[in-house]
């Protein structure tokens, strides 16, 4: 019956306006109905019925969706990032008599602390150089002054600075 479908009479109401007052908040689909009590009486009544329409999809759950699907694609996305074991400047003529083979002496290198940088030239971690499966490969390796509070190996990233208008 309509009480298994969800459906119950609510108390009689005096005029349409006291319906907005009892109802609770939500879409409702409003059905009106003109009948005639008895033929050829004259009396006439009306009726209307109100059914409250199903809960909208909660916008949450859909910006979780949408959150998922950029995350995914975030990470699909290519990271341009290098590994910088010593800048030096030199000039060009000495540049020019480098020969095959010649060793460069590169003052205060060390394996251990190698700087990661982003396209854009940004230090964003610092890095030991190593191999894995017989390929050259950087490690991810705690600063010294670290006390964020994150696990071994793990480096916060800084956001880079808002581009400046003009």
């Amino acid at each position: 019956g309509p009480q298994q479908a969800g459906l119950a009479p609510g108390p009689r109401l005096g005029d349409a306006r006291a319906a907005g007052l009892i109802l609770p908040e939500g879409g409702f689909a409003v059905h009106r109905f003109s009948m005639e009590i008895r033929p050829g009486s004259g009396r006439e009544g009306a009726l209307m019925l109100a059914l409250a329409l199903p809960p909208p999809v909660p916008r949450a759950r859909e910006g979780a969706v949408w959150k998922m699907a950029l995350r995914e694609t975030v990470l699909q996305a290519p990271a341009d990032l290098a590994a910088i074991l010593h800048r030096m400047r030199l000039p060009a003529h000495e540049v020019e008599a480098f020969e095959p083979g010649q060793r460069l002496m590169l003052p205060g290198v060390s394996l251990a602390a190698i700087d990661l940088e982003d396209g854009g030239g940004r230090a964003v971690a610092k890095v030991r150089l190593g191999q894995f499966a017989g390929l050259r490969a950087v490690r991810l390796s705690q600063p010294e002054d670290a006390s964020d509070g994150l696990p071994d190996g793990v480096r916060e990233i800084p956001a880079r600075p808002a581009a400046r208008a003009g």
